[in-house]
């Protein structure tokens, strides 16, 4: 849990780095998070997933990042490649994300690439392992 709490904390000071070169600062920071909160691996996905807001709650109590809160977007994709893609996608283009936490499994986080790749959304899995993910 202690590693999941570190990956939303570098995406955090990632996202430290994006926010810097915007034209005004956002009143929050958010981070999106891809989680399988239902589906194969929903026990590991509510573990990972409690992780990252038991970080952002002490981030926050910190006093944020950069004087900014951070806020915790978690999706379910239900350890599905296809709605891992349909979450991403909400993330960054309802809710304005551009760093997220996630997927899970590996066949999710090579649907998403492109689309992250094209769009330029930081994305790092927590558990995903194949090698023909880099």
């Amino acid at each position: 849990m202690v590693r999941k709490a570190i990956l939303v904390i570098a995406a955090a000071v990632l996202l430290i780095a994006v926010a810097a070169c915007a034209p005004a600062p956002p009143e929050e920071i958010k981070i999106g998070a891809i989680m399988s909160k239902t589906g194969a691996l929903a026990a590991m996905g509510e573990l990972i997933g409690d992780g990252a807001e038991l970080a952002v709650k002490e981030i926050n109590a910190a006093g944020g990042v950069l004087g900014k809160p951070v806020k915790l977007l978690l999706e379910d994709d239900a350890t599905d490649p296809a709605k891992s893609l349909e979450a991403f996608k909400k993330l960054v283009e309802v809710e304005g994300v551009e760093v997220v936490v996630g997927p899970m499994i590996s066949g999710a986080v090579m649907s998403i690439g492109p689309y992250a790749k094209e769009r330029g959304v930081l994305f790092v899995s927590p558990s995903a392992t194949s090698p023909a993910i880099s």
